[in-house]
């Protein structure tokens, strides 16, 4: 049964870990202990981990050491000796391409260190053709060793939704508008202030709404000024439980995904799982769910407030509950236990039959 170590080693608010780890088990592929980027990490487990699979911002692993240039050089040197070493140990490594650069930006250095990555990489797990795409032709990868895994749905995650009616009342918001949702981490590549601004333009039939934990004290604060005096914008900043964000999306008639860029989205899969039609900006992941589902929603040039009003005014001149239920058939496609039989059978195919452990003679 293989086993995998999983980077970074801490828990996350996504479910994505999981879900994906959940049926790589009912495949029989065990996680394993948590992943530490240390060479005495590798040489205590050698033979008992068969491969450690880096997910999120392996940039962090250089970037950790300290501000400048010299200080991240000599981590991404070190980790460039910790790749080697598990090389030699006969540890694989397993790379998720989440992202093809951090989300508020990377250097040339953090270029390197995914080009390194992808050189030691036995395996390259992507979402979709386009990051297969990105990962051979920007960081030299092989495409042997790519895997395309789609991005597994959160049923099971969320619990039953409380009542349109009941969430708005909360909320202080008319149920007689057209209730717009962002909901995720506040963080500045989604755009959400190119939302407010949309909501500002469209007037007041539409209510939006901006839930979720901003990590930047200082971007939360300009978020709040952008949407200062507009009676049509309700903001929820803070971490809200699975309850609540079920809640939200069953009160709301549209999601709104406004990135500037993006390589596959946890939120596309969450509102394709609560069942919202969405409204997204032209990025190739939201695209192609919409190649899958052009029903489910609308979208709009990368940025533009103008072209974001336009697209919902779209997506609500269109049959707007047949919208949700072809969103929800995108989800339907996507169950962790069919999605992730690439990646497991690469792991049974890849990696050694342990011997079952005997007792030694003479052992109590």
């Amino acid at each position: 049964m293989p086993i995998v170590s999983n980077w970074p080693n801490v828990r996350i608010e996504n479910r994505y870990l999981d879900l994906y780890y959940g049926a790589l088990a009912a495949h029989g592929v065990t996680l394993g202990p948590g992943c530490e980027v240390r060479d005495d990490f590798l040489r205590a487990h050698a033979g008992t981990i068969d491969a450690i699979q880096f997910q999120w911002a392996p940039e962090q692993i250089w970037r950790c050491r300290g501000t400048s240039l010299w200080a991240r050089a000599r981590g991404l040197a070190g980790f460039w000796k910790y790749l080697r070493l598990a090389r030699s140990l006969g540890i694989r490594i397993v790379w998720t391409l989440h992202d093809v650069e951090h989300h508020e930006g990377s250097g040339r250095l953090d270029e390197l260190g995914y080009r390194l990555l992808a050189r030691f990489a036995d395996l390259c797990i992507v979402h979709d053709e386009w990051a297969a795409d990105q990962f051979v032709r920007r960081f030299g990868g092989s495409r042997e060793r790519v895997r395309v895994m789609e991005h597994g749905n959160y049923d099971g995650v969320f619990p039953a939704a409380a009542s349109r009616a009941e969430t708005l009342a909360r909320f202080g918001i008319d149920p007689a508008r057209r209730v717009l949702l962002c909901q995720g981490n506040i963080r500045p590549y989604k755009r959400f202030d190119l939302a407010i601004e949309a909501a500002k333009r469209l007037g007041a039939e539409y209510h939006l709404i901006v839930a979720g934990r901003p990590p930047d004290p200082a971007f939360a604060d300009e978020l709040r000024r952008t949407a200062a005096g507009t009676a049509n914008v309700t903001l929820l900043l803070g971490s809200q439980s699975d309850q609540v964000v079920s809640d939200l999306f069953a009160a709301a008639d549209c999601f709104l995904l406004p990135y500037a860029k993006i390589t596959g989205s946890g939120s596309l899969l969450t509102t394709a799982t609560l069942g919202r039609g969405f409204v997204a900006s032209e990025l190739p992941y939201f695209r192609a769910a919409l190649a899958q589902e052009p029903d489910a929603g609308v979208c709009f040039p990368v940025g533009l407030v103008e072209g974001l009003c336009n697209a919902v005014r779209a997506f609500f001149a269109g049959d707007v509950p047949a919208r949700h239920h072809a969103a929800r058939r995108i989800a339907d496609r996507v169950p962790w236990g069919e999605v992730v039989r690439p990646v497991t059978e690469w792991f049974h195919r890849t990696c050694p039959v342990r011997a079952p452990r005997t007792a030694e003679v003479g052992a109590p």
